[in-house]
C-alpha cells in the first residue's frame, strides 16, 4: 500500500491562498462571513479583515455522534441570520467530500431563499458534489493536508 503525500502549508502559504481568494471574490460585496467549524475559523478571520468585512458568524455542523460514529450532518445550533444578510462568503478551510458546504447551501436556500452567497475553501480536493468553490490550493484527492494551526 502506497503511503499518503502530505502537502504541508505554511503560515506564508497559507497568506498565499487566502490573497488569491480575496482577489477572486473582491468584487463582491460580502455583508457576511460565515466561518465553518472549526476550520474555517481561522481562514474566515483572516478574509474578513482582507476584504473589511466586519461581521463573521461562525456555524458548526457535526456528523459524528459522541461514540464517533458519522451519522447525519446537523448544526450543533442553528444559526439565526438578520435580514440583513443578503451577500454571505461561507468560508472553510478544505472541501474533501463537499457534504458540508451542500448542508449549508441547502440551508441557506431553504431557510435565506434571497440570501446570496459564495463559497470559498483554502483547500478544495476535486470531487463532485459540491464543484462550485473557489479556492487558494487544488489538491490531488489522495493528498493529506496539514494547516499551520495543526502543526
Amino acid at each position: 500500500m502506497q503511503a499518503q503525500s502530505k502537502h504541508i502549508i505554511t503560515h506564508e502559504t497559507f497568506l498565499q491562498y487566502v490573497d488569491k481568494i480575496c482577489e477572486s471574490v473582491r468584487g463582491y460585496k460580502f455583508d457576511t462571513i460565515i466561518g465553518l467549524g472549526r476550520g474555517g475559523y481561522v481562514p474566515s478571520v483572516y478574509i474578513s479583515h482582507r476584504l473589511g468585512v466586519s461581521k463573521v458568524i461562525s456555524l458548526v455542523a457535526k456528523s459524528y455522534t459522541d461514540d464517533n460514529i458519522r451519522g447525519k450532518l446537523n448544526f450543533l445550533q442553528e444559526p439565526v441570520l438578520t435580514d440583513k444578510c443578503k451577500r454571505v462568503l461561507v468560508v472553510d478551510d478544505i472541501v474533501d467530500s463537499g457534504t458540508t458546504f451542500s448542508f449549508v447551501r441547502d440551508w441557506l436556500t431553504a431557510n435565506y431563499p434571497t440570501t446570496e452567497a459564495i463559497f470559498v475553501s483554502v483547500v478544495y480536493k476535486k470531487q463532485l458534489i459540491f464543484p462550485d468553490v473557489i479556492c487558494g490550493y487544488v489538491a490531488p484527492s489522495d493528498q493529506w493536508i496539514v494547516f499551520p494551526w495543526e502543526t
